[in-house]
């Protein structure tokens, strides 16, 4: 009997050390996976949301801005998807007819077929997976003839 009592102490202190390795080395793996996650977020999607400021503005929507007059701020609602290394953005412009079609003559902007709409047009940034905000979601795909406006190449 005098035998047993240290085989059993020993295999509970090696019982208590592999897990205490595994915890270890689990804990180690999420630390470094969450970790992981943040800094990639950080870098691709970094601040998203409302921009009330209009100097934090895409470039184009600044340059409308300063070129048409009639444009009035509070016409206009931001929302920035992505801020990463490519940014993305939604607008909207509730504006008179006149100055919608100077925007998709001045943007070069055309329509595009339904098979070819991005995940931006059913609520989500292609980019970030960010939902879209509740004033730009159009009420079905069949609906959304002023959202099939794309802009080729955003500059």
């Amino acid at each position: 009997m005098h035998d047993c009592v240290p085989k059993s102490r020993f295999s509970t202190i090696l019982w208590l050390a592999v897990t205490a390795i595994i915890a270890f080395l689990i804990g180690g793996f999420l630390v470094v996976y969450v970790g992981s996650r943040m800094i990639i977020e950080a870098v691709l999607v970094g601040k998203t949301g409302p921009i009330e400021n209009q100097d934090k503005w895409s470039d184009p929507l600044k340059r409308l801005v300063d070129e048409r007059q009639d444009i009035v701020i509070d016409m206009i609602k931001v929302y920035q998807l992505c801020q990463g290394l490519d940014s993305e953005y939604v607008f909207r412009i509730d504006a008179p007819t006149d100055i919608l079609e100077h925007i998709v003559e001045k943007w070069e902007l055309t329509e595009v077929p339904p098979k070819r709409l991005a995940s931006v047009f059913y609520g989500r940034s292609q980019l970030s997976g960010v939902a879209t905000p509740e004033w730009w979601k159009p009420e079905s795909t069949d609906k959304i003839d002023d959202w099939r406006l794309m802009i080729e190449d955003w500059k």
